[in-house]
């Protein structure tokens, strides 16, 4: 017996609706880790680069 992995069943069920939701909770979270790693990523360097060009020049 082969069990029933039809496309439109999985599109019907709760739990689809549930893994999309999730999906799209996990995309958010992901982007503003990005954003905030681009963000402060160029805070920081700028906060070094300032001395350390003072130092080196």
């Amino acid at each position: 017996m082969r069990p029933d992995f039809s496309l439109t069943r999985f599109l019907k069920a709760e739990e689809a609706a549930s893994s999309v939701e999730y999906g799209f909770l996990i995309a958010g979270i992901a982007l503003a880790i990005f954003a905030s790693v681009i963000f402060l990523g160029q805070v920081i360097m700028d906060r070094f680069y300032g001395p350390a060009q003072l130092l080196f020049s």
